[in-house]
């Protein structure tokens, strides 16, 4: 695949996902993730980083702190978890020391 087209690709999954974060209609919000999951499974393209923990993988269900996602800091992680399906999601803090 080009890499023009991967690029427009990934910036329209950054686009659907910020919409997804702003709008206040659950189902809505969830049908924008869920074009962005297809995007990435019929192109073959990766989530880029920046919208990659920004939804839940179980449900599709924008994370937004309070509403749909529970946030704890615990030691060497932070931990999401989310208020709809209950999926967790750890995210090192620390970096892995090697030799």
């Amino acid at each position: 695949m080009n890499e023009k087209i991967k690029d427009l690709i990934k910036e329209r999954m950054i686009e659907l996902t910020n919409i997804a974060l702003k709008t206040k209609n659950e189902k809505l919000a969830k049908r924008y993730i869920d074009i962005v999951i297809h995007y990435k499974n019929k192109n073959k393209v990766k989530i880029p980083n920046e919208i990659k923990n920004s939804f839940c993988k179980k449900c599709h269900i924008p994370w937004i702190p309070g509403k749909t996602v529970k946030i704890r800091k615990m030691k060497g992680y932070i931990l999401y978890i989310c208020l709809k399906c209950g999926y967790k999601k750890r995210i090192t803090t620390k970096s892995l020391k090697k030799g």
